[in-house]
């Protein structure tokens, strides 16, 4: 090889690199929605019992609360502030509200004459000296006269006006409540976005307009969620600033972690919002009806560039991890969801009040484009309307294999590959649910009961009802891990579903572990068995409907499991017919799979189940009407439960 092709294979190699990086930054910054939801029904399990509010008489268990505001040189917006947390703006009567300001550092210093009209403003504490506001806000913790304490870590945020009653009503029904008022941004545009020199004569503006304070849930139509992500939802929130909780709460967790000695406290806030929140003895609860909104000052980050934003952001995390010897945790738990929810804030926008506009337009483009291709008879890699190279998705970058029409007339709701899937869950009722190859969670959502799943690249884009814990890893790696696999029960597995890489020594193997680590009398359904066309059953991909030699399995099975009961049914994923298997009579302890796993991984590479055509295949399978799908699960319910 010359210096040139040296060169260019190099070049090669670093693109390809820099692709898997890409996608490994869209994985990571996906985590956070994903991972909220595998710990979900774990503390249901711990507090089995739920959370109900009891009918106690009018607050009791409520004395008050305490304000603890910081502010760094923001005397107009926190003066707004301010007016949000008065009595007559939160309908409370005056001895329940105290406020404590915590200025850091100020200039000039603010004093207590300047706010006179504010009369519960109890006292303003400077801390000279210290960039980050925590060593302050934990002196405001400690000053506060109410047994209920609510910290605001940027004193620029407006809160709405039912506060103060709703947490009286949480801290006198449900014991140790963290209470997260969740977050917004003022404005029409993202904060990120819009230049903020003169941001506070632009809001009061539009406040005058809006009736506030007057009418203070106008505030949520003067509001975005904050950060340029158009999924982004407040339950999702990985801090508050507005967090709330009881004295009793602040002392057995702990306060701010006074390592956090950057100006504006890095991620400070963050990891105090998940240790409070994640204490298993604690509450975690949204007040869904109520907003804090925060107002554009050119704070710590607002005023940063994307790549000054960038970096500063690496250097908080890098501080995450000295201050708490552990890489950002993405982890959270979910939330009771407390109080009324109007109408205002049912939908809050996202990046700007014209991002359902932009997201139409281009819906009705990529519309434009399909049309036109259809018109056309144009086949090939689906059209991409974004700013990324290529999509990671091999079904849309591969051409389009054209479908036999072997759907038509079918009924869906018998034979789509995910309605079996869904008629083995209810049926079943299984303990554990286990599956290999999860994608984007569109299968793993039909379950409901505790389940696990496996895949080295899933990109989730469905919702789960059911705890779910997904391991980003090869099935070989995972099963390798013994004791996890016994931490996580899969002894208690009634249902798996095998859909992991579509070559037939890897479902072999798949198979022999479902089977290793499964309770007794498992059912496993293993998905692309009965391709339509030959292109389809291929070991190397061409098209983009793919579903490899895993058909193999059945044969094998056959030979080396002659006691399992193995049926394949017509199966299809949108047009093309990919036929799945359902075998039941799983044991556990059955070794003769393994036994002879090199002899049968040495047949595959010889060819010796392969088959040259679709007609060979169906005459191999035993195919078995779908109809009898629901028959035959009740059938194994019923000798399971006996």
């Amino acid at each position: 090889m010359n210096d040139k092709e040296s060169l260019l294979a190099e070049i090669q190699s670093l693109r390809l690199r820099n692709q898997t990086f890409a996608r490994e930054l869209k994985i990571t910054r996906e985590k956070d929605q994903q991972l909220m939801r595998l710990m979900d029904r774990l503390y249901d399990r711990i507090n089995e019992t739920g959370i109900e509010l009891q009918r106690t008489r009018e607050h009791e268990g409520f004395n008050g609360i305490t304000f603890v505001v910081a502010a760094y040189n923001i005397p107009q917006q926190l003066r707004r502030t301010l007016v949000s947390l008065t009595p007559h703006y939160q309908s409370c009567t005056p001895s329940k509200i105290e406020i404590i300001v915590i200025d850091n550092g100020s200039t000039p210093a603010l004093k207590e004459s300047d706010f006179q009209e504010f009369g519960r403003l109890a006292k303003i504490i400077r801390v000279e000296g210290k960039p980050s506001p925590v060593q302050g806000l934990n002196l405001g913790i400690q000053a506060a006269s109410h047994s209920t304490i609510a910290v605001m870590i940027d004193g620029a945020h407006v809160l709405s006006p039912g506060v103060v009653n709703n947490v009286s009503r949480i801290v006198s029904g449900i014991d140790r409540p963290v209470i997260n008022v969740p977050q917004y941004t003022m404005g029409d545009l993202s904060q990120n976005i819009v230049d903020s020199s003169n941001a506070f004569e632009r809001e009061s503006i539009d406040l005058e307009r809006l009736g506030w304070p007057a009418s203070g849930y106008s505030l949520f139509d003067y509001a975005i969620v904050p950060g340029e992500n158009a999924n982004k939802h407040h339950l999702a929130a990985i801090e508050s600033n507005c967090l709330i909780t009881t004295r009793e709460v602040w002392e057995s967790c702990g306060a701010f972690d006074e390592r956090f000695d950057e100006p504006g406290a890095g991620l400070a806030n963050i990891e105090l919002f998940e240790r409070l929140i994640n204490h298993i003895d604690n509450h975690y609860v949204v007040l869904e009806g109520e907003g804090s909104f925060h107002q554009d000052h050119g704070g710590t980050t607002t005023s940063l560039t994307s790549a000054q934003r960038d970096a500063a952001v690496k250097r908080y995390y890098e501080k995450y991890e000295e201050v708490t010897g552990q890489p950002r945790n993405f982890t959270l738990r979910s939330s009771f969801v407390f109080g009324d929810v109007s109408a205002a804030n049912r939908s809050i926008p996202t990046i700007s009040q014209d991002y359902g506009k932009a997201r139409n337009r281009i819906l009705r483009q990529l519309a434009d484009i399909y049309i036109a291709r259809a018109q056309q008879g144009i086949d090939g890699p689906e059209p991409h309307l974004t700013l990324k190279t290529v999509s990671a998705d091999e079904r849309k970058i591969r051409p389009v294999l054209k479908p036999l029409g072997l759907d038509d007339g079918k009924d869906k709701s018998l034979c789509g590959y995910r309605s079996i899937l869904r008629r083995a869950h209810r049926i079943l009722k299984p303990r554990r649910y286990l599956e290999i190859g999860v994608d984007d969670g569109g299968s793993m959502q039909l379950s409901s009961c505790p389940s696990v799943g496996i895949d080295p690249a899933f990109e989730i884009t469905n919702g789960f009802s059911a705890p779910v814990r997904i391991f980003r890893e090869e099935s070989d790696a995972f099963f390798q891990n013994v004791e996890r696999a016994q931490r996580l029960q899969l002894n208690q597995t009634d249902l798996a579903f095998i859909d992991g890489m579509h070559l037939a020594e890897y479902v072999v193997r798949d198979f022999i572990n479902v089977e290793r680590f499964c309770a007794p009398g498992c059912v496993a359904i293993i998905d692309d068995v009965y391709p339509e066309q030959q292109e389809m059953a291929e070991r190397d991909r061409t098209f983009n409907a793919w579903c490899g030699d895993v058909y193999k399995i059945i044969p094998i099975l056959k030979q080396y499991r002659p006691d399992l009961d193995v049926r394949v049914y017509e199966a299809f994923a949108g047009p093309y017919r990919k036929g799945v298997a359902l075998i039941s009579g799983l044991t556990p302890d059955n070794t003769a799979l393994s036994d002879n796993l090199g002899e049968i991984e040495a047949a595959i590479a010889r060819g010796e189940y392969a088959v040259n055509s679709i007609d060979a295949l169906t005459d191999l399978l035993p195919v078995h009407p779908v109809e009898e799908i629901e028959d035959v699960l009740q059938a194994l319910a019923v000798t399971r439960q006996a």
